[in-house]
């Protein structure tokens, strides 16, 4: 491959990142952060690409001062009807995370979900619901395909949108760097 098709591919990839961001509904941006103000503890899930993409929001809120905690961590406390728990599920009907939801709700806690299918099994079950208009393997076969392998165009935008509601946040909360960097290992 030589460099004018690695250019174009990073042309594409970032053009499909930003169509994909500027579609999200900031009122479902807004709502979830709500919930993430309102609530006690967060508890982060998901499965594959996409638990990696929480995973990586879950540490950003840690930063922050939240209470954060991967689902099926060792020091994770139980779920209460403070608190909530934030999925990632392109489909919204894994049913791994689907059986962790209707827990979750069981105890009260409150669901925040990204995915592309609102619609679903997960999607009714939330509270506040961040779709991310990218196709899915499982979805959207052959149509708005992405020149992207498999659901990485989701994967990336929920990274980000993470980021985002981080940024967000951390304004809001008039967060100095010096007060996040508090937060951050330091055992590295």
């Amino acid at each position: 491959m030589d460099n004018k098709n690695i250019a174009e591919n990073e042309r594409k990839v970032a053009a499909e990142i930003f169509d994909t961001l500027t579609r999200i509904d900031p009122g479902a941006i807004e709502s979830a952060m709500k919930l993430i103000r309102e609530t006690g503890r967060k508890f982060f899930l998901g499965l594959g690409r996409g638990g990696l993409a929480v995973k990586a929001f879950e540490m950003r809120l840690f930063h922050l001062g939240f209470q954060a905690f991967e689902v099926w961590g060792i020091n994770t406390p139980p779920v209460t009807e403070n608190d909530l728990l934030v999925i990632v599920s392109c489909s919204g009907n894994t049913e791994t995370t689907v059986n962790i939801a209707e827990k979750a709700k069981a105890y009260g806690a409150k669901i925040m979900l990204f995915t592309t299918n609102p619609d679903s099994v997960l999607g009714r079950m939330a509270d506040s619901t961040i779709q991310i208009q990218a196709p899915s393997m499982k979805l959207h076969e052959g149509k708005d395909a992405s020149v992207q392998l498999m659901n990485s165009l989701f994967e990336q935008s929920v990274f980000i949108i993470g980021d985002i509601i981080t940024l967000c946040l951390t304004q809001e909360m008039r967060l100095e760097p010096e007060k996040i960097e508090k937060n951050h290992a330091n055992l590295e």
